[in-house]
């Protein structure tokens, strides 16, 4: 993948909510474990009012259809088995997150 196309798809990974949330989950600046079991995170988003996934079904199924692949596109996180795991370095997730904040608060 070209650099201007892992940047488009990470302004893509950035650009939702959800995705933003997985991120923070896993990011070592919000006390992250930079790695996270997927009905751990399953959990976490249908127990955030904020994430709009509120039954377990429903939030496993955006997970494996729509966000997760997002994400392993953007060459952010990576899916091994159960293990969601992140695959940059914290400071571009912490970066990308304050970015997506700045551009949502303006």
């Amino acid at each position: 993948m070209t650099r201007d196309a892992i940047v488009n798809e990470r302004f893509v990974a950035f650009a939702d909510a959800v995705r933003r949330r997985i991120l923070t989950y896993l990011s070592p600046a919000s006390n992250g474990p930079d790695e996270i079991d997927f009905d751990a995170l399953v959990s976490r988003l249908v127990a955030d009012d904020e994430s709009g996934l509120n039954s377990p079904s429903v939030a496993r199924l955006n997970l494996v259809h729509v966000h997760l692949p997002k994400l392993e596109q953007a060459d952010l996180v990576e899916r091994d088995g159960d293990t969601i795991r992140l695959t940059v370095a914290p400071d571009v997730v912490a970066d990308g997150l304050d970015l997506a904040n700045r551009f949502e608060t303006a």
